[in-house]
């Protein structure tokens, strides 16, 4: 009885936390560093006011180019306390033993990375990480990610969603730092050879006690590059910064023609067509779902074979998902219009804050540039972020045309 008694109340608790996680509901003991607990509801978090402006000068260094390990070390050298010192000398609750045991606990490079992946930064409260897997067990574990239970917007952000998802790119890429370990090279995992497809290297050469810089592709003749190039930084450097002024200029003439656009009608074109898409394909998969019903009866009335059954069914159920999954974008895509989002747009600001750029830096080039891949000394193939929404834009002002002469018609 008593263990009956024991496994009712783990049930009925473990189901109770739950609730409340996929509710919004912060049900954890330590707020991660940045946000405390709300006085007023302490199920929610709220930015704390000195650790939040510490969080964003991380993400606003990593974003200026700067090496999580440079990043660690600037804290320290200004006497800023690292999260489970900040805690202890607050008399914040955080967790024991592990790591949490050391007197001297000072920012490191493992804490920045920790930081700049935390999705909690961007509003997304993220819980069910680790739990015990029965109720005689005590031992926590690790659970898989795709266990995690994950509300966005439970609570006021520190980072807006496209700078903590840029950092997400960064992160990725091949970022080597100068030997002083300050910042990331320029073009770090951003030029590629448009040969072989290898990320090309920094190299340096002195020569009468100058120092020239060159970018050159790793892979080499030897190695099955068949055309490697080389090129100096400075040239480089040119040539990247005079593209990106001119796609820039590209992008503020189109924010023009958008501001001139009635977007209304274009929303309503644009929900009408994607509403008949959707009635097309619910169609399509009311018909599929039909044929392969009808199969059994063809299959006992020897109309067809068994393995032609398995493969008219097969390709029913085939057809049938393809098109669930084309309503599930086009009504993502209907939603997006009638909601009509004040973020349409917000991708051309991502542009225009370097309109006025006289020098370039490693934040323009991650800002701007998903790669750059080297075709000859003279030539330059520059894959631009945002390309996707560039094109819509393109199609818009297309439409917009369209529209106004069939109406002028």
């Amino acid at each position: 009885m008593n263990e009956a008694y024991c496994r009712d109340i783990s049930i009925k608790t473990r189901t109770s936390l739950d609730i409340k996680r996929r509710n919004g509901d912060f049900v954890g003991a330590f707020p991660v560093y940045g946000y405390m607990k709300s006085e007023e509801n302490k199920n929610l978090l709220v930015p704390d006011p000195y650790a939040s402006r510490v969080v964003r000068d991380i993400f606003r260094m990593r974003l200026d180019g700067t090496s999580a390990l440079r990043i660690a070390t600037v804290l320290n050298e200004m006497g800023i306390l690292s999260p489970l010192a900040y805690k202890k000398n607050n008399g914040f609750p955080y967790a024991k033993h592990g790591y949490a045991d050391k007197e001297d606990c000072k920012w490191s490079a493992t804490t920045i990375i920790r930081i700049l992946q935390d999705e909690t930064y961007i509003g997304t409260l993220v819980q069910g990480k680790q739990g015990t897997p029965h109720y005689k067990i005590k031992q926590m574990e690790q659970r898989p990610s795709s266990e995690w239970i994950r509300v966005p917007d439970a609570h006021e952000p520190l980072i807006a969603k496209q700078d903590f998802e840029l950092v997400q790119r960064i992160r990725r890429l091949d970022t080597r730092t100068s030997p002083k370990q300050d910042t990331v090279y320029l073009f770090s995992g951003v030029l590629i050879c448009g040969c072989c497809g290898s990320r090309m290297t920094r190299k340096t050469n002195r020569v009468k006690g100058k120092e020239y810089h060159y970018y050159y592709c790793p892979t080499g003749k030897k190695h099955g590059c068949a055309n490697p190039v080389m090129l100096k930084e400075s040239d480089l450097v040119e040539c990247v910064k005079d593209s990106l002024k001119g796609y820039i200029d590209n992008v503020s003439c189109l924010q023009a023609i958008l501001d001139g656009i009635d977007q209304s009608s274009i929303n309503q074109a644009l929900a009408n067509e994607y509403a008949s898409h959707i009635a097309a394909n619910e169609q399509q998969v009311e018909q599929a779902l039909e044929f392969r019903a009808r199969l059994y009866e063809s299959l006992i009335t020897g109309t067809i074979s068994k393995e032609e059954y398995t493969d008219y069914k097969a390709r029913y159920t085939r057809i049938a998902e393809n098109a669930k999954e084309s309503i599930r974008v086009l009504k993502e895509k209907l939603a997006d219009v009638l909601e009509n989002r004040s973020e349409r747009n917000r991708w051309i600001s991502h542009f225009t804050q370097f309109s006025t750029m006289e020098t370039l830096d490693r934040k323009a080039v991650v800002h701007m540039i998903q790669s750059i891949k080297v075709i000859g000394k003279k030539e330059l193939e520059i894959t631009f972020t945002y390309q996707d929404e560039y094109q819509k834009a393109i199609q818009l002002i297309q439409l917009a045309k369209q529209t106004s002469q069939r109406k002028v018609g």
